[in-house]
């Protein structure tokens, strides 16, 4: 799929206002290659999201059993396996951003960033907030975790998990 995106960008360059939503490639690109390919400059402002790791990790996992709802279950329906063999797929959060970003954790958005537009004088209408997965039961995913594998996650994104604390802490 990615190969679809790929084509995507060379046809319209990052006007992804186009992009056919019926197209699973991945959007996900990191600040540094943006930069790299001439999409924004290095100084440029930056504002994103950080999610909690264990959360983030069991949004994946709930993701893709939804995905195979109808399919019998597999090893990869166990998260200790799923993260055993998954965990080489996804990159840190702090890899998609600048050390000059300004992050917001998911559970303030709303709060982070009404303050962030209102300080500039800008006006918010609605409340601000994450798409979230109505399949994600977090609560039944670390149910269902090794200690040993709940370790590894917060190993392995230490960094996210550092930041996502202290954006959490601006409003907790």
């Amino acid at each position: 799929m990615g190969v679809v995106f790929e084509e995507y960008e060379q046809k319209y360059g990052f006007d992804y206002s186009k992009y056919p939503l019926t197209h699973k490639g991945n959007l996900h690109r990191t600040f540094n290659d943006l930069r790299a390919k001439g999409a924004v400059k290095s100084d440029m402002p930056c504002v994103a999201t950080i999610r909690e790791p264990l959360a983030r990790i069991a949004s994946w996992f709930n993701y893709s059993l939804a995905l195979n709802k109808n399919a019998a279950p597999t090893k990869y329906s166990d998260p200790n396996v799923f993260w055993q063999t998954a965990k080489h797929c996804f990159l840190a959060q702090v890899s998609f951003f600048p050390e000059h970003a300004t992050l917001f954790n998911t559970e303030n958005l709303h709060e982070h960033a009404s303050k962030y537009i209102l300080d500039r004088g800008g006006k918010v209408e609605k409340r601000v907030e994450a798409r979230m997965n109505s399949d994600n039961d977090v609560d039944e995913f670390l149910a269902k975790l090794s200690s040993t594998t709940k370790q590894d996650i917060l190993d392995t994104y230490a960094e996210d998990f550092k930041l996502w604390e202290k954006a959490y802490a601006v409003y907790n």
